[in-house]
Order: C-alpha cells, then sequence, then structure tokens
C-alpha cells in the first residue's frame, strides 16, 4: 500500500474512533491529559440534525399589481381570478454544531389565475404568482439549554418572486436576505417518553424585496432512542411580499403608447400547517 494512502486510512480510522467514542480519546498509560473526555485536543462539539417534512394550506390573503403613474391597479383575486389558497409541502434540514445551525429550506409558493378577463381584456393570457425555491440559512444560540434554545438567523432566498400576466407584464423582485430570531422549546424530561414540543421563528429584509415572515407551532415528541426522536407539531405561518419592478405598458392599458411605468406588488399569505420532525 502506498504510504499516503496509508496514513489517510490512519487518519480516517482515528477521527471515526473519536467521534464514535464521545469525541475523546483515551490513553492514560502515556498520555494522561487525554483520559480526561473534556480535553481541549480531541474535544469537538455534539454533532445534531434535524429534519422536516410541513404540509401546509396556504391561503392568498391579499394580493395586488398598481402603477400609481398610469393609474391601474389589478388584485389577483378579484381582476386576475387567483385561488383563494392552495396545498404544498415544504422541506427543511438543519445540522448544528455547538451554538452555530446551517440549515436548508425547499418552498414552494403558486397561485394561478384564471383565462376569465374583463371584457377589455379577453385574450391576454393568464396570471400567476411565484414565490418557489430553495433557502439558505444560519442560526446563532445567544441560550441554549438541551435541544432547547434562542437566538438570532440570517436567512437568503436563492429564488425571485415573480408575477406574470402573459401579453401584459412579467414583474420579478430581487432575492431577499433576512434577519429574524427563533426560540425553540425542545426539554430533555419526559412522561412515560413523551414530551410537549414548541417553536416560534419570524423573520424580516434587510436586504432585496420585502419580507416578513414568521411562524408558530407546537406538538408532541416520541420517546429518544439511539437513532434519535420523532415529533408531530401543528402550527401557523404568515408571510409577507412586496416588491417594485418596471414594466413596458400599454393597450390593453389605459394608454395608447407603450411607455416603461414602475408596478408594485404587495401579496400577503397565511395557514395553518402539519408538520413531521426528526431530531437527531
Amino acid at each position: 500500500m502506498h504510504r499516503a494512502s496509508f496514513f489517510s486510512l490512519c487518519i480516517v480510522v482515528v477521527v471515526a474512533l473519536v467521534f464514535s467514542s464521545g469525541a475523546s480519546l483515551c490513553v492514560a498509560q502515556d498520555f494522561p491529559g487525554l483520559a480526561n473526555p473534556f480535553s481541549p485536543i480531541f474535544s469537538f462539539p455534539p454533532l445534531q440534525a434535524e429534519a422536516r417534512g410541513t404540509l401546509i394550506w396556504m391561503n392568498l390573503l391579499k394580493g395586488s399589481e398598481s402603477a400609481p403613474s398610469v393609474p391601474a391597479t389589478f388584485d389577483f383575486k378579484k381582476f386576475w381570478g387567483m385561488d383563494q389558497g392552495a396545498a404544498f409541502l415544504d422541506a427543511m434540514v438543519r445540522l448544528q454544531v455547538g451554538p452555530f445551525s446551517a440549515r436548508l429550506h425547499s418552498n414552494m409558493r403558486y397561485f394561478k389565475g384564471t383565462d376569465s378577463f374583463p371584457a377589455s381584456l379577453a385574450g391576454v393570457g393568464v396570471a400567476a404568482f411565484d414565490y418557489t425555491g430553495l433557502r439558505i440559512g444560519g442560526d446563532f444560540d445567544v441560550l441554549r439549554w438541551g435541544r432547547s434554545r434562542v437566538g438570532i438567523d440570517m436567512d437568503y432566498d436563492l429564488y425571485h418572486p415573480v408575477v406574470t400576466a402573459t401579453g401584459i407584464s412579467e414583474l420579478t423582485g430581487p432575492s431577499a436576505m433576512t434577519l429574524g430570531f427563533h426560540a425553540v422549546y425542545n426539554p430533555s424530561y419526559n412522561f412515560y417518553g413523551f414530551s410537549a414540543v414548541g417553536e416560534g421563528r419570524a423573520r424580516w429584509s434587510i436586504v432585496g424585496s420585502q419580507i416578513s415572515d414568521w411562524e408558530i407551532s407546537a406538538g408532541l415528541k416520541g420517546p429518544e432512542t439511539v437513532l434519535g426522536s420523532v415529533a408531530i407539531m401543528t402550527g401557523y405561518r404568515r408571510t409577507n411580499v412586496a416588491f417594485s419592478d418596471w414594466v413596458t405598458v400599454g393597450p390593453p392599458w389605459p394608454q395608447q403608447t407603450a411607455v416603461p411605468v414602475r408596478a408594485n406588488i404587495d401579496v400577503s399569505m397565511g395557514g395553518w400547517f402539519g408538520q413531521l420532525a426528526y431530531y437527531y
């Protein structure tokens, strides 16, 4: 065996042994200091993981596209005939080392209108609002006891809010970077293996489209095992999205010649969800 490969294999085996033994290595005969499980040489913060699947019924509470300089306002539900609500499946995975966490979210929000427009706009197409994609985020726990924690978050949307009206316009908002907080109650004690859990999160834009997003949930967690534990939760989530974009308008808008105008989008969504969470 090549010497470099042999050393690489040795390193992999040593690291595996370190983690499998609770991140400590004891060789008391030759290195008495390493017998301490809190030895700074081979001591690592515990690794925790979490995965969630969420089924949410999201209602389109309000939505509008307005161009004050024209002037014109299109209501998503009254004018475009967009869905009042729809069911979506969200997912999240999180890894934590010490007070730091990294998250990856997958969210889908899509509301489609009908082709039944007023007579003056007949045949121009179908409108839709799309806010779907991946989001990355990080947490820092200011307070932490067991799995319970309170801290601050930063997130970045890897996607854009988009409003389309075929034949009229397509408006796209910039990706948002948000700052927020989290509060998680996940106790170590239990009653016959079961315990109550709860969580609240909120975030607001600091860059990009104007986003405010918050959720609160609670549920019941099952017994802890060597493979982790599972919780069933329910809660409510509310999301507001606002942005502006330039669009060139003309007929069938109340203008005879096409001109660029600034259009504003304002959307609010909210709904109840059921959630399955896995903790390791």
